[in-house]
């Protein structure tokens, strides 16, 4: 009888260990796999940001190299008061459309 209790209390215990063990191999996957998601997601847009801003650089080079762009006036982008030097600031198309010049620096 000693022996059978003996025997159920050693199965019970390691139950336990090799129960626990499992968990601990569960948790430590789950661990690394929400750190490779994180890092992945870090490097994903990390890769995204030196994107747009390598396209803004070029997008700026671009219209620098032409002395800037014209765009409609509107509210939001009124005739730019620090190029009142320059006599093609303001011009108007030939379906008489009013169009600014807009600096390329912002």
């Amino acid at each position: 009888m000693a022996r059978l209790q003996h025997l159920s209390f050693t199965l019970k215990r390691n139950g336990l260990i090799i129960g626990a063990a499992w968990t601990l191999v569960i948790l430590l996957g789950l661990g690394w796999n929400i750190f490779e998601r994180y890092r992945n997601a870090t490097a994903s847009a990390h890769i995204q940001a030196l994107f747009t801003f390598e396209k803004d650089l070029v997008y700026r080079r671009w219209s620098a190299s032409h002395g800037g762009v014209y765009v409609p006036i509107t509210e939001k982008t009124p005739a730019n008061p620090y190029l009142s030097h320059i006599v093609t600031r303001d011009v108007t198309t030939t379906a008489g459309q009013h169009l600014t010049l807009v600096n390329p620096a912002i």
